[in-house]
């Protein structure tokens, strides 16, 4: 037997037990009834027994109901409540054998009428149960069409045949119940072992969601740090090779120093690869919405990409068609970013032979549709690698790896960036015959002149700074940088003592590094806002220090900028919650300094 199949049948007997009461209390008002009837028809003596042995039945079954606890199983207690019922049921329908009850015809009706009740009665009460409700609802039609049958009478002869006709429709009726019954009790079991399964998978989705979100915290954490790890000695050795540029040095060390940079910017453009990845794996890659001059955008990719091309013996062809002094506005650095994927991925896959880079521009009501193409003379990819080629890690064929170097994110973020974007990035290529990958992005434009931040490298005034960095290596390279712009530079090596800094002097600007120390960035900023409006309350600084920094700092507001190996989503947003005025990540670079300090200046 089933689990299913057990549960239905002992809930229908559980159902069974429970309508017993009524049951017996129907049968005991019944007997009464039948009692008071006959009581002139039939001698006392008979009746009293007869109705003394249903009273005394109706107790025992009684008493089956109240210990239904005591048995030894369901089943055992439905037998002994079947054989009762029966019992209960077959001295009821001897009434009709007992002396003057069928008399004549009257009485006799009078006994068919109440049969039928006791049918109709017993159909509804004992649906659980097929076996016990024929039991109970047999022995009185039965019983009574045998005793008219041995009446010499026609009608009541008819009579009988009506009664046998009308236990078989009864019958058929109560079957019906009893199936319908069944099929219901079947559905709830099923409803409610789906409710328990859906509770269950609904648990087990929340704790893998809460796995899932555990481990891509985890993941969050470890790529923060390893950004922050690798990030603050990349800009040391970037930093001190520029400075070594700016010093005599032969062709032989320049040429050294030249490369140690490239590698340098080269590790640096794949740690920001997979920084992007993550970032469009957890869905937390944003665009900014920011004007920009579109051929100066272009300008500076061709500078950049102009050089790789040459150095392999390539010719790279630069066809604008649109007019120069439309601005765009979108994320310009993701733009660039995109078109120097695919440039560089041209120059990479190509030997010999030019690369084609089409930009066009079309007006459409408030819309222009950026349309770029980047055309080459490469390898080309086969068809059935065409599929794949924007997978993350993936190229199109693992033999030119070691020829064609590449770790297979450029188009990825590429293709994301520009579906970010409303558009799509396609290709077309065949073996041999090179490749064509090109895409079209909606962006709202403008024809006007729009005032931009002055981007000149010379500085606007002179600047009192405080760069407060923990690594003595990248402190230096700050410091030599921002001197060599003619700024005041002090420096420190954590958050307390910037603070400890600012009860002596008052700087113009604060270059603020984030992980350092006994404090770091995020609190030493939060006690410096918060003192340029009240006391700071906190227990990380003294209460004399608190009221100090109030006293000199109170309605003003001192930059800062976040200088910080932290490059993640959620770290740029902390920073900015924190109260951080610009965030430059490093390895910083001199014009992006020098620009973010002319804001100040």
């Amino acid at each position: 037997m089933t689990s299913l199949q057990q549960k239905i049948n002992n809930e229908r007997m559980i159902l069974l037990l429970e309508n017993g009461k009524k049951s017996n209390i129907s049968i005991f008002v019944v007997s009464l009834v039948i009692a008071y009837l006959f009581i002139d028809e039939v001698p006392s003596t008979y009746l009293g027994i007869w109705f003394s042995s249903i009273v005394a039945f109706i107790i025992i079954r009684s008493i089956i109901i109240t210990k239904k606890d005591h048995c030894k199983s369901l089943n055992h207690c439905r037998f002994y409540y079947g054989l009762s019922t029966f019992i209960i049921s077959f001295l009821v329908a001897t009434i009709s054998w007992l002396p003057g009850t069928t008399s004549h015809i009257l009485n006799i009706a009078t006994l068919v009428v109440i049969g039928a009740g006791l049918v109709s009665a017993g159909l509804v009460i004992l649906e659980m149960d097929r076996t016990i409700q024929l039991l109970y609802i047999l022995p009185f039609p039965v019983l009574l069409a045998l005793r008219i049958m041995t009446l010499d009478n026609k009608e009541a002869f008819d009579l009988s045949y009506l009664v046998l006709i009308f236990i078989v429709v009864m019958s058929a009726f109560g079957k019906q119940a009893t199936n319908a019954l069944t099929r219901n009790l079947s559905l709830r079991f099923k409803n409610e072992q789906l409710a328990l399964d859906m509770k269950a998978a609904k648990e087990e989705a929340i704790q893998a969601k809460k796995i899932a979100e555990k481990a891509n915290r985890s993941k969050s954490i470890f790529l923060a740090n390893m950004s922050h790890e690798i990030r603050t000695p990349m800009n040391a050795i970037i930093g001190l090779t520029d400075i070594l540029n700016q010093t005599n040095l032969s062709p032989k060390q320049q040429h050294l120093t030249d490369n140690v940079k490239g590698a340098s910017i080269h590790l640096l453009a794949l740690l920001s690869d997979i920084l992007d990845i993550s970032k469009i794996e957890a869905k937390e890659l944003t665009l900014e919405e920011n004007p920009f001059l579109l051929h100066q955008c272009v300008q500076s990719i061709t500078h950049k990409m102009l050089p790789l091309a040459e150095n392999k013996g390539l010719e790279l062809n630069v066809t604008l068609n649109f007019e120069p002094h439309i601005y765009l506005i979108g994320d310009e650095l993701r733009l660039q970013q995109i078109m120097i994927n695919l440039i560089d991925n041209a120059i990479k896959f190509t030997d010999n032979g030019s690369i084609e880079v089409h930009i066009q521009v079309k007006k459409q009501d408030h819309l222009a549709l950026l349309s770029c193409g980047v055309k080459d003379t490469g390898i080309g990819i086969d068809q059935s690698k065409i599929n794949t080629i924007f997978n993350i890690f993936k190229q199109a064929d693992n033999s030119f790896i070691r020829k064609h170097t590449g770790n297979g994110l450029g188009l990825s973020i590429s293709a994301h960036l520009v579906n970010l974007m409303n558009g799509t990035l396609k290709i077309e290529s065949k073996p041999e015959q090179g490749s064509h990958f090109y895409f079209e992005i909606p962006l709202p434009y403008n024809l006007e002149d729009i005032i931009t931040i002055d981007k000149k490298l010379n500085p606007l005034r002179k600047l009192k700074i405080l760069v407060v960095e923990d690594d003595e290596i990248n402190r230096f390279l700050a410091e030599t940088l921002l001197q060599n712009e003619g700024h005041e530079v002090d420096a420190t090596e954590n958050g307390l003592e910037s603070l400890q800094y600012l009860t002596q002097k008052r700087p113009d600007l604060i270059l603020m590094d984030i992980q350092m120390p006994i404090m770091d960035g995020y609190t030493a900023t939060q006690i410096i806002r918060t003192s340029e409006k009240r006391v700071y309350q906190g227990k990380q600084i003294s209460h004399k220090l608190a009221h100090l920094l109030h006293d000199i700092l109170k309605n003003q507001h001192l930059p800062i900028f976040a200088l910080t190996a932290h490059a993640m989503v959620e770290d740029r947003k902390k920073c900015f919650e924190a109260g951080v005025d610009y965030y430059l990540t490093k390895p910083f670079e001199h014009e992006k300094i020098i620009e973010a300090i002319n804001r100040v200046a």
